[in-house]
C-alpha cells in the first residue's frame, strides 16, 4: 500500500506541473549523493535561515530564488544523519507536509536543518551550504487575529477581519466589510483580554457601527460616543481585572508629502482618553487624562492593574480643522502613567515614564510582556503613526531597570503593530521589511533577558503568496483559542442589533446612574461621561 501510494504522489505531481511532493518512500529519488558545493548558502524567500520558531509552527514553506529546472529540499532534527522530510519537484515553491513536519518538531529537536539542492540546466545537481532553524522548548499562541486592508492612499477601501491557526495554514474570515449592508467603514483596534478570544472588543465605523464587546460567550454592540466625546472608541487595552477597559477617542486625519518613498502620514488633530465599566456599560473619563491643551493616546494597563500608561504630547495647534496642522512635524508623544484604584475610582498624578525630548523620539504603542517586566514600544521621529515611518523601530523598556534600547529585530523599515504571547516568550508585529511598501506579519522570540532572536515570517502554505499578495496585515494579536462567535453571528449583531447604552441595560435614567469614579466627567443631567 506504501509504494502505491507513493506512486499515486509521484502522479499526482507530474500531473499539477511539478509542484513539490513529499518522498513518502524513495520512490524515484533524485541522485544527489556526491554533487558538487555551491559553497554558499542558498538565496530562499523568506529567509529562514538562522531564525528560531516555536515548536508548534506551521511549515516553513519557502521559494528556492535559484535557477534550474528541479529542487529537492531534505530537512532533519539537530544531530540527525538521516532527514525526516524530503521534498522534490520541478517547481522552486517548495511546500513540506504537515503531518511529516508535525512529527519532526513533535521530537523537540533543538534545531531543524535544510539541504537544498538545485538541477541546472546542464542536468547536474547541485548542493548548497546547509542553514538551520533553532526549535524554541515555548509553544506560541496558536491563533493570530489581524485586518487585511489594501494600500489605499485616499480611502479606507475594503477590509477583512480574520483568524489564522498558525500550527497549520487555516485562515477564517471573521468580518468582511462590502458585505455588510452599508458597506460600513473602517474595522480596527481588536483588543482582548489576556490573549483570551472570549473576552474581546473590536471598532466598526459606519451607520451600523459601535463598539463589538464579547464577554462570556455574548456579543453586543455599544455605544461609546458621548455629548463631550463625538467620536467613538479606538486604541483599547482591558484592565487585568476584565471589569474596565481605556480607549483612545481621535480624530485622525491623512496627509500627503511632496516626495519621499512614503508620501502618506497620519496626524491626530485632536485625543482623549475614555474609560469603559463592563458592568453597567458606562463610559467616564477625568481630565487628567482628557486634557485639550494634550494629546493623549495608546492607553496601556500595567499587568497589576494599579497605573494606566499612555502616550501624550503638547497640543501645538487650535485649529482642528486644518490639514496639516502648524508644526505637526514637532509633536512627540513621552510615555507616562497615572495611577488609578479600580474599587475606590481614586486617580493619582501624571508620572513621566520616558520623556521625548530626551529620547528624541516619539514613543508610541506601549505594550507590557504578561508578567510586566518588559514593555515593548514603537520609536519614530514624530508624530504617533510609525506604520507610515521608514524609522519606526520597537524599543524595549526594562521596567525593573528603567532602561530603554532598540530592539535587536528591528529593521531599517517600519516595525510596529506588536503584541504579546499568553507566556511572554514571542512577540508577534508589523513590518514593511521586506520591500519597504507592504506590511507582513513577523514573530521574534524573545529570551529571558529581553534579547530578540531573529524574527521569521508568517508561514504560508504557497511560498509565493508572500510576493504575490499586496494586502497588508494589520494590528496581528496572538491569542490562546479560535473565536467562539460564528462569523455569520458578527455580522447579525452588527447590522440587526441596536446600540446598547448603561441606560437601556440598568433602565435606570442618567440622572440615577451613580457612583461615577473620582474626576469622572458629569454632565448637568448627572450622566457619567
Amino acid at each position: 500500500m506504501k509504494t502505491r501510494l507513493s506512486w499515486i504522489a509521484v502522479v499526482a505531481a507530474v500531473a499539477s506541473g511539478g509542484v513539490a511532493i513529499a518522498s513518502v518512500v524513495a520512490h524515484l529519488p533524485p541522485s544527489v549523493d556526491g554533487c558538487p558545493d555551491a559553497g554558499r548558502p542558498p538565496t530562499i524567500s523568506p529567509d529562514y535561515a538562522g531564525v528560531t520558531i516555536p515548536p508548534n509552527i506551521a511549515p516553513l514553506n519557502f521559494l528556492i530564488k535559484e535557477p534550474g529546472t528541479a529542487f529537492m529540499v531534505r530537512v532533519a532534527a539537530d544531530g540527525d544523519g538521516k532527514p525526516a522530510i524530503e521534498v522534490h519537484g520541478r517547481s522552486p515553491a517548495i511546500r513540506f507536509p504537515l503531518d511529516a513536519w508535525r512529527r519532526l518538531l513533535d521530537r523537540k529537536p533543538a534545531a531543524v536543518s535544510f539541504d537544498v539542492f538545485v538541477k541546472t540546466q546542464d542536468g547536474h545537481w547541485t548542493r548548497y551550504e546547509r542553514f538551520s532553524a533553532s526549535v524554541a522548548p515555548e509553544a506560541i499562541d496558536p491563533y493570530l487575529f489581524y485586518r487585511k486592508i489594501k494600500p489605499m492612499y485616499n480611502s479606507w477601501g475594503p477590509i477583512t477581519w480574520h483568524q489564522r491557526h498558525v500550527e497549520t495554514f487555516r485562515e477564517d474570515c471573521l468580518l468582511d466589510n462590502a458585505r455588510m449592508d452599508d458597506h460600513a467603514g473602517c474595522m480596527n483596534c481588536h483588543a482582548f483580554y489576556q490573549n483570551r478570544p472570549d473576552t474581546m472588543v473590536v471598532q466598526i465605523r459606519g451607520p451600523r457601527g459601535g463598539m463589538l464587546v464579547l464577554r462570556d460567550g455574548k456579543l453586543e454592540k455599544v455605544e461609546t460616543r458621548t455629548p463631550r466625546n463625538k467620536a467613538p472608541a479606538s486604541v483599547g487595552s482591558w484592565h487585568p481585572s476584565g471589569r474596565l477597559a481605556a480607549f483612545s477617542v481621535n480624530k485622525v486625519v491623512q496627509a500627503f508629502h511632496m516626495g519621499g518613498v512614503e508620501v502618506r502620514d497620519a496626524m491626530d488633530m485632536t485625543s482623549d482618553l475614555i474609560l469603559y465599566r463592563t458592568d453597567d456599560r458606562s463610559v467616564f473619563s477625568t481630565p487628567r487624562i482628557a486634557e485639550p491643551a494634550w494629546l493623549e493616546a495608546f492607553p496601556q494597563w500595567s499587568p497589576d492593574g494599579k497605573h494606566l500608561y499612555f502616550c501624550r504630547a503638547p497640543k501645538p495647534w487650535t485649529d482642528d480643522d486644518t490639514v496639516p496642522p502648524e508644526g505637526y512635524q514637532n509633536v512627540r508623544y513621552s510615555l507616562v502613567r497615572i495611577a488609578y484604584d479600580i474599587d475606590s475610582g481614586q486617580w493619582g498624578d501624571i508620572e513621566t515614564v520616558l520623556d521625548a525630548d530626551a529620547m528624541g523620539l516619539s514613543i508610541t504603542e506601549p505594550r507590557f510582556s504578561p508578567d510586566g517586566r518588559w514593555c515593548v514600544m514603537c520609536l519614530c521621529a514624530y508624530s504617533y503613526q510609525g506604520s507610515f515611518k521608514a524609522d519606526a523601530d520597537l524599543y524595549l523598556l526594562d521596567t525593573a531597570t528603567g532602561q530603554c534600547r532598540r530592539m535587536e529585530c528591528s529593521s531599517d523599515q517600519s516595525d510596529t503593530w506588536h503584541s504579546w504571547s499568553s507566556n511572554g516568550r514571542w512577540l508577534a508585529f508589523s513590518s514593511r521589511r521586506r520591500d519597504g511598501q507592504f506590511l507582513k506579519t513577523y514573530f521574534s522570540y524573545i529570551e529571558s533577558d529581553g534579547t530578540a532572536r531573529k524574527p521569521f515570517l508568517l508561514p504560508q502554505e504557497d511560498p509565493t503568496d508572500h510576493d504575490d499578495n499586496i494586502l497588508l496585515y494589520h494590528l496581528p494579536e496572538l491569542v490562546t483559542g479560535p473565536m467562539p462567535v460564528e462569523a455569520r453571528e458578527i455580522l447579525r449583531v452588527i447590522q440587526d442589533s441596536e446600540l446598547v447604552t448603561g441606560d437601556a441595560i440598568t433602565g435606570a435614567s442618567r440622572r440615577a446612574v451613580g457612583g461615577a469614579p473620582e474626576g469622572a466627567y458629569q454632565l448637568p443631567d448627572g450622566g457619567k461621561h
